[in-house]
């Protein structure tokens, strides 16, 4: 199944910071709901994309017509008219200070496993990982926590020489106030 897809039309200004970015006419419909916020990959055609040199991953916070608010990623990169824009994943959903467990499983066991998360408000945090074992030999790590902070939350396990993939969740404010 092919992802929604569209072209940026009018690119974020200034290029390399901006967190608007307007795809082509009417595509905007094509994209999931703004809410929760999506990730989505903005590269360069005919490329094989790279992150940090011809492609970004942001997430989605809104959709106005075919206007895409942004959350620039770690990496940006200079997104210009023509670029194409995917939607690549929601994100999972929570409510403040319910209980999240983020997990990765590594292909070997090899702790130490920390965790770099990143709150909404920008503060960046090392924890130490539980870790466990499979019957393959592979390495859970796993972290919990409840989040007192409501927005987009990012975070990303490692080990001695991997990386796992970036982890993003929503967490929105309560209903109950």
């Amino acid at each position: 199944m092919t992802p929604p897809i569209s072209r940026v039309l009018v690119a974020p200004s200034p290029a390399k910071t901006g967190t608007t970015l307007t795809v082509e006419e009417d595509d905007g419909a094509v994209f999931p709901p703004a809410d929760p916020p999506f990730t989505a990959l903005v590269w360069k055609e005919n490329v094989t994309p790279v992150i940090g040199t011809n492609a970004e991953y942001v997430d989605v916070t809104k959709i106005t017509g075919d206007e895409l608010k942004l959350v620039r990623g770690d990496v940006p990169i200079t997104i210009e008219k023509g670029m194409l824009v995917a939607a690549t994943g929601l994100m999972p959903v929570y409510e403040l200070n319910e209980p999240v467990t983020l997990t990765h499983l590594f292909p070997s066991h090899e702790p130490p496993y920390v965790l770099t998360l990143h709150a909404p408000s920008g503060e960046i945090g090392s924890y130490g990982s539980a870790d466990g074992v499979n019957n393959d030999g592979a390495g859970l790590a796993f972290f919990a926590f409840e989040p007192q902070q409501a927005g987009i939350w990012r975070g990303r396990f490692e080990s001695t020489g991997r990386a796992a993939p970036d982890l993003r969740l929503f967490v929105k404010h309560s209903a109950a106030l």
